[in-house]
């Protein structure tokens, strides 16, 4: 297994997924949990970078907190 290891991606952090979550957000310039699907379209975050479903928990605080 760790030699499998050196050859995946590195796991992005959570503040990375913020950071990207943010730049799109801002760059789409939305609010609100209905933006939710154009910010992870537009997000390009490769799935063996990060889970999906940890994206999506990101995503969709950032955008509940900024409505």
């Amino acid at each position: 297994l760790a030699i499998l290891q050196d050859y995946l991606p590195t796991q992005l952090t959570v503040e990375q997924i913020e950071e990207r979550a943010n730049q799109v957000i801002q760059q789409l310039g939305v609010t609100g949990s209905k933006a939710m699907g154009a910010v992870m379209r537009d997000i390009g975050i490769n799935p063996t970078e990060a889970p999906k479903a940890k994206i999506a928990e990101v995503v969709k605080r950032l955008l509940t907190s900024s409505a």
